[in-house]
């Protein structure tokens, strides 16, 4: 799936009217969804919806946020900063489920540092190891 087609996707699945540009950002690694895109739905001064969508054009997860921000608030290079990492450092998002993130709308960055990875959540939380798997329920 591209990152056209995608973007097509998540609007027709939220259904939103949208007045600013959707952004499609690419999930790495989606622990057992695989590679994703995670496109958000902006309006003029927040994100008004949230899809994940696999390679294969399924629904992962979708949403539409309760607060008025935006769901992305950190990009790759402000992950790097926060992280304490160089400015040309790997930053990639990436998701599986864990105790940092049961949601694959909520992706972390992985961003290394040195000769380790920290990982920085969408709101810029930063972890210094990695979050360990999420329990499973039942």
């Amino acid at each position: 799936m591209t990152e056209r087609e995608a973007i097509a996707r998540a609007r027709a699945e939220a259904a939103v009217p949208t007045d600013g540009a959707p952004i499609a950002r690419r999930v790495g690694h989606g622990g057992p969804a695989g590679p994703y895109w995670l496109v958000t739905l902006e309006g003029a001064n927040r994100t008004l919806a949230v899809v994940a969508i696999g390679d294969d054009g399924s629904i992962v997860g979708a949403g539409r946020p309760a607060r008025a921000t935006r769901h992305v608030a950190v990009d790759a290079g402000r992950a790097r900063e926060l992280a304490g990492a160089a400015p040309g450092a790997t930053a990639e998002l990436v998701w599986w489920p864990s105790t940092a993130s049961r949601s694959p709308l909520f992706p972390l960055w992985q961003v290394r540092v040195g000769d380790h990875d920290s990982w920085v959540a969408l709101d810029g939380t930063v972890l210094r190891e990695r979050p360990g798997a999420a329990a499973r329920a039942g």
